[in-house]
């Protein structure tokens, strides 16, 4: 079976394990709910349920089977986990960047503002708004460590599965407080950027995955740690694309608006090459569009131009390319691994470095 379709096809499975589990009482977790928390779990359906490339489900489900694991069934239950906290990380990251869209729909708190405001015209919901969708994330991250915690495998299987999932989960939480602090002004360099990255990035979107999966099959914790350091590089490859797709992305193919970068002041590996970089009047000018609330496309336009004149998309290309080429290292030098998993886990690599959204 060709990559591509292997994707498709996973990603349809995950995608009908999301919906039936969100159709299903597991959700309640034995509880009554009121009309405001039934309202929540419909938006944390939707919202979930959007269109996406399902990623980090997929790779649960492959390190999974590569490590021997032979329940399809208990490896979508792990890919549903992995949906759900993706569903936690994105609707906190989006009240800290303050974004208007994601997968192409409202953002969770937006959803809350429009609603409060048709609820009560005469207040200013914003930090209620934004408390809710706060928890709504939490509640998404305790339902995702429920359906992990009942995933018919061996209960020491599960018990380390459960282990990795909460220390990754944690390190991505210590790089949002990194992501954080460095967009109101906490001096970091380049390196301490990309180290943000490993934290945050690299941390939920491949070493929790991979790790999880893997060890719920019985993974040897060398292959564990090999794991981290395939998602580590991949991590980094994947998040310097996306930092070109969030100031080069077309919003209507990426899903998230190309100006929330700037708005935000997101000191990126891109930006941070950029500023050390600019001369005459080009820094000035990418200092007045950064962290600019009220950014207009013009603006962006020129920020374009000088990244690409000075050399910094160059650069970012470069160390993707470099980041990439080490994760291929890694999967080369596991002679024992599942050969057809490693060449899933390739194509996914260019995939991923290819991609506009």
């Amino acid at each position: 079976m060709k990559d591509s379709v292997k994707m498709e096809e996973l990603k349809r499975e995950i995608d009908a394990r999301v919906a039936a589990y969100f159709a299903s009482a597991e959700i309640h977790m034995g509880v009554a709910l009121s009309p405001v928390s039934d309202r929540a779990l419909q938006l944390l359906a939707e919202f979930t349920m959007r269109p996406s490339k399902r990623l980090r489900g997929i790779l649960a489900v492959v390190a999974y089977e590569m490590f021997g694991g032979n329940s399809h069934d208990a490896a979508l239950d792990l890919a549903l986990a992995m949906e759900l906290a993706q569903s936690y990380l994105l609707i906190i990251d989006d009240v800290m960047d303050r974004s208007l869209t994601r997968r192409g729909g409202p953002t969770i708190h937006t959803e809350y503002v429009a609603a409060l405001h048709t609820d009560f015209p005469n207040r200013n919901a914003a930090h209620e708004a934004n408390m809710a969708a706060v928890i709504m994330g939490e509640l998404a991250q305790h339902l995702a460590s429920a359906v992990l915690n009942t995933v018919d495998a061996p209960a020491e299987r599960v018990l380390t599965a459960e282990r990795l999932f909460h220390i990754n989960l944690a390190a991505t939480g210590h790089g949002q407080l990194d992501d954080l602090f460095s967009s109101v002004g906490y001096a970091q360099n380049i390196e301490e950027t990309v180290a943000m990255y490993v934290r945050k990035t690299c941390h939920y979107t491949f070493i929790n995955p991979l790790q999880t999966g893997a060890a719920l099959a019985g993974a040897s914790s060398d292959d564990i740690e090999a794991l981290k350091t395939f998602g580590i590089y991949a991590g980094i490859a994947f998040q310097l694309q996306d930092d070109d797709i969030g100031m080069f992305g077309k919003t209507e193919t990426s899903g998230k608006s190309n100006l929330d970068d700037l708005r935000e002041g997101k000191l990126t590996v891109l930006m941070r090459h950029a500023l050390a970089h600019a001369s005459g009047s080009d820094l000035p000018t990418l200092q007045r569009a950064l962290g600019n609330k009220r950014v207009t496309q013009r603006q962006h336009h020129a920020v374009q131009g000088i990244l690409e004149q000075i050399g910094s998309r160059e650069y970012t290309q470069q160390e993707m390319q470099q980041a990439n080429t080490g994760a291929v290292a890694v999967l080369t030098m596991q002679k024992h691994w599942d050969e057809t998993s490693k060449l899933f886990l390739r194509s996914v690599l260019v995939s991923l470095t290819n991609r506009t959204n």
